[in-house]
């Protein structure tokens, strides 16, 4: 209910949509190197993060010039 809460969609749906990744797959995704990806994780704030536990984070990004 967190990532609902916070995105307003279930997590089970943005699996199912294919719009959630993991870091290599953002950076295929995005079309970035991880550098860029790191700098794009730590500009989107905490208002798009959310930490499910055991070191598991989501973070809401936007492609770049996108």
């Amino acid at each position: 209910h967190k990532f609902a809460a916070k995105f307003g969609i279930e997590w089970q749906a943005a699996l199912d949509s294919g719009i959630v990744y993991n870091a290599s797959d953002a950076c295929t995704a995005l079309g970035v190197e991880p550098s860029v990806l790191d700098t794009l994780w730590k500009a989107a704030g905490k208002e798009n993060l959310i930490k499910f536990g055991g070191g598991f984070y989501c973070c809401k990004l936007t492609k770049p010039g996108g």
